[in-house]
């Protein structure tokens, strides 16, 4: 993937350690990529949370579980194939 890209995990789940916990150990282990926040705005504000990150939860918001967030590969790191 080339500098800039993005990423995009999703999964259909509502467990932390299906959604973020993943993407945190992504980050820990990736220092080539960052998490793109995505701003709460318009109708899909209620869903995106204080990291950035956008899900739904089933009980508050009468649909099945989501969960997405934006990894973007950051320019200028280079990583080693052995990484």
């Amino acid at each position: 993937m080339a500098p800039g890209g993005r990423l995009v995990y999703a999964t259909c789940s509502s467990e932390p350690d299906e959604n973020e916990d993943v993407v945190r150990r992504f980050l820990d282990t990736r220092t080539d990529f960052t998490l793109r926040p995505l701003v709460a705005t318009g109708p899909l504000a209620p869903f995106v949370d204080r990291a950035g990150m956008f899900r739904t939860s089933p009980p508050r918001d009468a649909l099945e579980a989501f969960f997405a967030a934006v990894l973007v590969r950051n320019p200028g790191v280079v990583r080693s194939e052995s990484q």
